[in-house]
C-alpha cells in the first residue's frame, strides 16, 4: 500500500500560533503513519521539531518581500522534488504563493486560513491585496478550512469559496505537554508567587492586534480596587517600549510586570489564577484552549476566534473590544470571586476535554481522500 506523503507550507518559522499549528498538526499525522515534509523561510521550533521528530524541512526564502520571488522558484523546484500528494498551505502567505506554486506542478492543496487578512482591511490598497490574498488558495484548493464559524461566514459572505469546499475544524492542541506541578511552581517560585495575591497573566505578542494597552490602562482601575493582585504580561514584540512607558506613567511598577518572549507560555497560564486576553481581532487563539486546559477563567474581549469557544458566563467574561471599564470589572469580579474562579476554570477543562486532537485529526485526515 503506497505511503501518503504530504507537506506543509508556512511562510515564516517565527512566534505566534502558525507554527504551533503546524507542529500540532504534523505530531498528529505522524501517528497515522503519514510522511510529511515541512516547507518555510526562517529557523525556529519548527526547525527544533523536524530535528527532533525525524521529519524533512525544506527551507524557501518566502518570508520576506524581497525574497519572495527567489522564494516561489525554490518552492516550484522542491514541490517538484517531493512529489507531494497533497500541500497544506497554512496562513496568508502561504496560501497564494503556495496555491499558485502547487498548480503549477500539479499538487492538489488544502487552505487552512491561520489568519484570514479580511481582519486587516484598514485602506483600500490593503483591502484589495487582502481580497487577492484570500481569493487565490480559496479558487486553487481542493478544500478550505475556517478554524471557526465565524470565519466561515465570512468566506461565505465574500463568495470567495463555495460551501461544498469549506470545512470548519479548530486548530489541534497540544496537551500531551501540558506543564509539570514542578514547572509550575518553579516559575511561582521565581516570580514570588504568594497565596495571598491573585496573579493575572497575559501572553501574546506585544503589538497592535493584541491591544496590550487596553489591558495596562485596565490595570490602572483593577490595582486601585485590588492592590493585592498582579499582572504578568508575556511577550515582546513592536509596542514593547511604548507599553512599559504607559505602564510607568500609570504608576505600575508594584503590580505589573513585564517578563518577555517565554519558550512555553501555557507554563505561565498554568502558575498564575486568571488569563486575560485583549485581541482586536483573531482567528483561533491557542491561548484560550491552553487557558481552559490548565483550569483558569478567562477576561477576553468578544471578537471572532474568542467568542466562538468561549461562552460569557460559563468559561470566562467577554468584553467589547475597547471597553475600558468593562475589562476592569470583568477582572475584578475574578480576583474577588476565588468560587466563580474555580467554576469557570471547571467548565473550560470540560470544554476541552470534548475537543480531543483524535476527533480533529480525523477530520484533517478526512480531506486527504481525492
Amino acid at each position: 500500500m503506497k505511503t501518503i506523503k504530504i507537506g506543509h507550507l508556512i511562510h515564516w518559522d517565527g512566534p505566534g500560533g502558525g507554527p504551533q499549528a503546524v507542529i500540532n498538526l504534523a505530531r498528529e499525522l505522524k501517528q497515522r503513519g503519514i510522511e510529511q515534509v515541512i516547507i518555510c523561510g526562517g529557523r525556529g521550533r519548527l526547525a527544533e521539531f523536524c530535528t527532533r521528530e525525524g521529519i524533512e524541512r525544506i527551507e524557501v526564502p518566502i518570508d520576506r518581500k524581497s525574497t519572495l520571488l527567489w522564494g516561489f522558484c525554490r518552492l516550484v523546484s522542491a514541490l517538484k522534488r517531493t512529489r507531494l500528494d497533497t500541500l497544506f498551505l497554512h496562513g496568508q502567505w502561504a496560501g497564494p504563493v503556495g496555491a499558485l506554486a502547487a498548480g503549477m506542478t500539479h499538487v492538489p492543496t488544502v487552505y487552512i486560513a491561520h489568519w484570514p487578512s479580511f481582519y486587516t482591511d484598514w485602506n483600500p490598497y490593503r483591502a484589495f491585496r487582502n481580497a487577492l490574498a484570500e481569493w487565490i488558495p480559496c479558487r486553487l484548493a481542493r478544500w478550505v478550512v475556517a478554524l471557526t464559524p465565524s470565519v466561515r461566514y465570512q468566506y461565505l459572505f465574500r463568495g470567495w469559496v463555495k460551501e461544498e469546499r469549506l470545512r470548519v475544524i479548530p486548530n489541534l492542541l497540544g496537551l500531551d505537554e501540558m506543564p509539570s506541578p514542578f514547572e509550575t511552581q518553579a516559575i511561582r517560585t521565581r516570580l514570588n508567587w504568594t497565596e495571598d495575591r491573585v496573579h493575572v497573566v497575559s501572553v501574546g505578542r506585544l503589538a497592535d492586534q493584541k491591544r496590550i494597552d487596553w489591558l495596562v490602562k485596565a490595570w490602572a482601575l483593577v490595582a486601585k480596587k485590588c492592590p493585592q493582585a498582579r499582572l504578568w504580561i508575556i511577550g515582546d514584540g513592536p509596542e514593547e517600549v511604548k507599553l512599559k512607558h504607559l505602564a510607568n506613567e500609570l504608576k505600575l511598577q508594584d503590580t505589573c510586570q513585564f517578563l518577555g518572549a517565554q519558550p512555553r507560555g501555557i507554563a505561565y497560564l498554568a502558575a498564575g489564577d486568571i488569563t486575560v486576553m485583549t485581541s482586536m481581532y483573531e482567528a483561533c487563539p491557542f491561548v484560550p484552549f491552553e487557558a481552559m486546559a490548565c483550569g483558569r477563567p478567562i477576561v477576553a474581549t468578544a471578537v471572532d476566534g474568542v467568542r466562538d469557544h468561549v461562552t460569557e458566563g460559563v468559561e470566562g467574561r467577554l468584553v467589547p473590544p475597547g471597553d475600558i471599564q468593562g475589562l476592569a470589572d470583568a477582572m475584578i469580579e475574578l480576583i474577588t470571586g476565588p468560587e466563580l474562579r474555580g467554576r469557570m476554570g471547571n467548565a473550560g477543562r470540560a470544554h476541552i476535554s470534548r475537543m480531543s486532537s483524535d476527533s480533529l485529526g480525523n477530520q484533517y485526515f478526512q480531506l486527504l481522500s481525492p
